[in-house]
C-alpha cells in the first residue's frame, strides 16, 4: 500500500495528472462539461459542447452518476478526475483480499490476491480508461459478496454491500465488464453452493441494486436504439479493435512488447491499424509462476478460477474464434464491443490462483513446486537474451518484419536491445525469486513478504508507461488562442477523429520524444478536450465507444472518404464557423474559408480558418426533399444546387416544396431547451442546429408535434404557414420516474439494512423447501 501511495502520491496532491489515450482526448471534456453543469445546480442529459448536443447521462462511458462525482462541486475538474482513478486503486487491493478471505484462504494469501491483481499489466492499462476504473476495481468485492450470501453469519451484510456493488458496477461506465462479472458470479454460487444457496435473497440484491442504477439504465435505453452501436452495431474493423490476437502472447513474457506507449508505439498493424484499448497484458514472472504452482484442497474453487481464466480468454480472442464470430451474429450482440475486455475476468482468475499457490508456500511442498515453474521461466529469459545479445543481425531483420516503416534500422536495433534488457532483467528477478523460495525452509513469512514486495515493486517500475503522468500546471494554462476564437462559436478540429485526414506527423522540434509534448501542444491548439472550456461547442466530436448518435457517426464516416471542398460543405450545412487544421487548404476549398491565423503546433503549422458561409443555428426554409437513405441525402447536400440557407432534407418520404423561406427569432435557449417564435409565408420547415436525438419533444402553438432528422444529423420541425411559437425540449419525465424507482430501492434497502432480512430472502432453495 505505501508502493501505491508513493506512485499515487503526485496525483493526490495535484501535482501531476495521468494523461494517455481516452483521459485527455475524451472523458475530460465530458467530465469538464458535466462538472460545470452540476456547479450550476442540474444534470446534464445533454453535452451542448460535443457533437452539436449528444447524449450525456444516456451515455454510460460519461459514468455520469458515479458517487465521486460529487468531487466535481468542489475540486478542481482535472484533479477530480484523476481521484477517480486512484481512489479505485488504492480500494482494489482490499477487493481481492475479500474474494480471497471468502474462498477461504488465509490472510497471507488472501492479501496476495489483491497485490498481484492490482499489479497485472492488464488492471495498469485501464488506469488511462475512466469508464473502466470502477467496474474493474469493483469486480473481485462482486464475487467476494455473491459468495459471502451463502454464510448465514454474513448474510445482511453481504446482501447489502452486494446491492450497493452492483449499482456501482452499473454506474461504473462500462455495462459489458458489469455484465460479465455477474455471470462469473453466478457461476461460482453454482458451483460451491448449487441448490444451497440462498437464491432469492441474491435475485433480491440484485433487483435493488437495478433499481438504485435506473436513472442510468433508462437514459441508456432511451438512446440506445438510435445510437451506432444499437442502430448499426460494430463493424467488422471495430470488432477486431478489441480482440485478443496471438502476437500479444509475447507481451505476456515482455512488458511492451510493441513499444512503450508514452514514447513510441509501433504495433498497430498487429492490431487492425489501431492502437489497442489494452497497453500491455504482462502479468510478471512470479504470477506466471504462481498460476503454474497452483493447487489447493478446494477442487471446486480450483476448477473455478481455471475455468474463468480460460473461458474468459477463449471469448476474448475475438475475429479470430470462430465461436465469437457465430456468436456475433445473434441478434443484439452487435451491442458488445472489445472481447479483450474480458480480460479482466482472466486477471481476477488468474490471481485467485496466485492466492491459492500463495497459501502453500509456507509448507515445503509448496516451495517446490513454484521452484519448477520458476526455474522454466529463468531458461525461456535466458535462451532469449542470449540470442538476442548471440545473433543481433538475424533477430534484427526478424523484427524489421514486425516493425513497420517509417521505422528505421537504428530503431529495429534500440528495440531488439530493449527486449535483450528486459529479458536478462527477469532472469535476474527469477533469480531474486528463487532466492526467497529458499529462504522459506527457515523464515516462510519473511520469504512471502519479499516475493510479494519484490512483485509489486518491479511491475510498477516495468508498467510505469501504462499510467504515465505530466505535471497538471500547463493544462490549466488559458490557451492564447481563445483571444482570437469567441465564446460560444461552433468549431471542428480536423485531427479530432482525423476528419480531415490524418494530420499530426512526428514533431522533431519538441524537447525529446515523450508523448506529453504533443498533449501539451494539443493543449494550445484548442483540441475539444480543452476548447470546451472557452465555451466552444465543437461539431464531429464523438466518443469511440459508439452511443452518440448513428446519423452523426454517419456523417463523419462520410467526410472520411470526401474531398476537402465536399468536408467544408459539410462543416456550412452544420454551422460550424471556425475549423483548425494542422495542414493548409488548397484549390477551390479555400474559396469557402478565410485564413485568420497560423502558427507553430505539433506537425508543423496550425491553421485556423473562419468558414465564410455557415448556415446559422436557427433557420426556416420552404424547399424540401425527403429521403429515406443516408447515400441520397447526403448525394442531395454536396449537390451544388443545395443552398443550406434555404433548403433542407428531411428523413421520410416527403412531398417535395420549393416555398419561400420564413423568419425565426429565439426567445430563451438553454442546454435543454428552444423557445422561438417562426413566421411562414408557406409551409415550411424550422432547422435546428442541434444533434437530432430521441429524446426530444417539440410542440407548435402548444401542441404537440414531430420532430425529423434534418439534413441527416439535425432536428426539424413542419410548420404551417402563419405565425406560430415553436417549443422544443428534452423530455425529463423517464427521468424523474427511474429516479422515484431508485428512491423506492434505496429506501427498501435502507429498511432491510436497518431491520434484517426477512425468511424468504434467507434461505436457500433447499431449505425453503423443507
Amino acid at each position: 500500500m505505501l508502493l501505491l501511495l508513493a506512485i499515487a502520491a503526485p496525483l493526490i496532491t495535484g501535482a501531476k495528472t495521468l494523461y494517455l489515450r481516452d483521459v485527455m482526448n475524451t472523458h475530460y471534456e465530458m467530465k469538464w462539461t458535466q462538472a460545470q453543469a452540476m456547479r450550476e445546480g442540474r444534470l446534464p442529459l445533454i453535452d451542448l459542447y460535443r457533437g452539436g448536443g449528444q447524449a450525456h447521462l444516456g451515455n454510460p462511458n460519461t459514468v455520469p452518476l458515479y458517487p465521486d462525482n460529487v468531487l466535481f462541486l468542489f475540486a478542481e475538474t482535472l484533479w477530480a478526475m484523476n481521484a477517480h482513478f486512484w481512489l479505485h486503486w488504492l480500494i482494489a487491493p482490499f477487493a481481492g483480499f475479500w474474494l480471497g478471505r471468502v474462498l477461504g484462504m488465509r490472510r497471507e494469501a488472501a492479501w496476495a490476491v489483491g497485490v498481484i491483481y492490482v499489479t497485472s499489466g492488464f488492471y495498469m492499462a485501464t488506469l488511462n480508461l475512466y469508464n473502466l476504473a470502477a467496474p474493474v476495481a469493483l469486480a473481485p468485492a462482486l464475487l467476494a459478496a455473491g459468495l459471502e450470501l451463502a454464510e448465514p453469519t454474513h448474510r445482511k451484510r453481504a446482501f447489502v454491500l452486494g446491492a450497493l456493488l452492483w449499482t456501482l458496477m452499473i454506474l461504473g461506465g462500462d455495462p459489458m465488464t458489469a455484465a460479465f462479472t455477474l455471470l462469473a458470479t453466478l457461476v461460482i454460487v453454482v458451483v460451491r453452493h448449487g441448490r444451497r444457496y440462498p437464491w432469492l435473497g441474491a435475485a433480491g440484491a440484485v433487483a435493488l441494486g437495478t433499481g438504485l442504477a435506473a436513472p442510468q439504465w433508462v437514459e441508456l435505453l432511451r438512446i440506445l436504439s438510435f445510437s451506432y452501436r444499437g442502430f448499426w452495431g460494430f463493424a467488422r474493423d471495430m470488432s477486431e479493435l478489441g480482440g485478443w490476437r496471438p502476437m500479444d502472447a509475447f507481451d505476456l513474457f515482455i512488458p511492451f512488447f510493441f513499444g512503450r506507449p508514452d514514447v513510441t508505439y509501433w504495433g498497430e498493424a498487429w492490431h487492425a491499424g489501431q492502437v489497442p484499448l489494452f497497453l500491455t497484458y504482462y502479468p510478471g514472472v512470479l504470477m506466471l509462476a504462481l498460476m503454474a504452482s497452483a493447487r489447493s484442497d478446494s477442487r471446486r474453487t480450483l476448477a473455478w478460477a481455471w475455468a474463468l481464466v480460460g473461458v474468459s480468454f477463449f471469448f476474448s480472442l475475438g475475429e479470430i474464434n470462430p465461436v465469437v464470430v457465430a456468436l456475433s451474429k445473434v441478434p443484439g450482440a452487435s451491442l458488445l464491443r472489445i472481447p479483450s475486455k474480458l480480460w479482466s475476468l482472466v486477471t481476477l482468475g488468474s490471481a485467485v490462483l496466485c492466492g491459492l499457490a500463495f497459501a502453500r508456500l509456507f509448507d515445503h511442498e509448496g516451495r517446490r513446486r513454484l521452484s519448477r515453474p520458476l526455474v522454466v521461466l529463468g531458461l525461456v529469459y535466458l535462451a532469449a537474451w542470449t540470442v538476442m545479445t548471440g545473433w543481433p543481425q538475424a533477430i534484427d531483420a526478424w523484427a524489421r518484419t514486425l516493425i513497420a516503416p517509417p521505422a528505421d534500422d537504428l530503431f529495429v536495433t534500440h528495440e531488439r536491445l530493449r527486449w535483450a534488457g528486459l529479458c536478462l532483467f527477469n532472469l535476474l528477478l527469477v533469480g531474486l525469486y528463487l532466492l526467497c523460495v529458499k529462504a522459506g525452509a527457515r523464515r516462510a513469512r519473511l520469504s512471502a513478504v519479499a516475493l510479494l514486495l519484490a512483485h509489486a515493486a518491479t511491475q510498477l517500475f516495468f508498467l510505469r508507461a501504462a499510467f504515465e503522468t505530466d505535471y497538471r500546471a500547463p493544462y490549466l494554462e488559458r490557451p492564447a488562442l481563445f483571444s482570437t476564437v469567441p465564446p460560444g462559436s461552433r468549431v471542428a478540429h480536423g485531427s479530432n477523429m482525423n476528419l480531415f485526414g490524418k494530420e499530426i506527423g512526428n514533431n522533431r522540434s519538441y524537447p525529446d520524444s515523450r508523448l506529453f509534448w504533443r498533449e501539451r501542444q494539443l493543449q494550445q491548439d484548442l483540441f475539444p478536450a480543452f476548447g470546451v472550456q472557452g465555451g466552444l461547442r465543437y461539431e464531429f466530436n464523438l466518443t469511440p465507444e459508439g452511443l452518440d448518435s448513428f446519423l452523426s457517426r454517419a456523417v463523419v464516416q462520410i467526410m472520411w472518404d470526401s474531398e476537402d471542398d465536399q468536408r467544408l460543405r459539410l462543416l456550412e450545412a452544420a454551422g460550424v464557423e471556425y475549423l483548425l487544421l494542422h495542414r493548409e487548404l488548397e484549390g477551390s476549398a479555400l474559396d469557402a474559408v478565410e485564413l485568420v491565423l497560423r502558427r507553430p503546433s505539433a506537425g508543423g503549422e496550425l491553421h485556423l480558418y473562419r468558414l465564410l458561409d455557415p448556415a446559422p443555428p436557427l433557420r426556416v426554409v420552404g424547399r424540401l426533399r425527403g429521403s429515406n437513405n443516408v447515400n441520397e441525402a447526403m448525394t442531395l447536400i454536396l449537390s451544388p444546387e443545395f443552398d443550406h440557407h434555404n433548403a433542407v432534407v428531411l428523413a421520410g418520404e416527403h412531398e417535395p416544396a420549393a416555398g419561400v423561406s420564413g423568419v425565426v427569432r429565439l426567445l430563451r435557449e438553454t442546454d435543454e431547451s428552444i423557445d422561438a417564435a417562426v413566421s411562414a409565408p408557406n409551409p415550411a420547415v424550422l432547422v435546428v442546429q442541434r444533434t437530432h436525438l430521441p429524446i426530444y419533444r417539440a410542440t407548435i402553438d402548444g401542441e404537440p408535434t414531430t420532430l425529423y432528422a434534418a439534413d441527416l444529423h439535425r432536428m426539424g420541425v413542419k410548420i404551417p404557414a402563419g405565425e406560430h411559437r415553436v417549443k422544443i425540449w428534452v423530455d425529463r419525465r423517464p427521468l424523474f420516474w427511474a429516479g422515484a424507482l431508485a428512491a423506492i430501492s434505496a429506501l427498501v434497502l435502507t429498511g432491510l439494512a436497518w431491520r434484517g432480512l426477512p425468511p424468504v430472502l434467507s434461505l436457500g432453495d433447499s431449505e425453503a423447501a423443507a
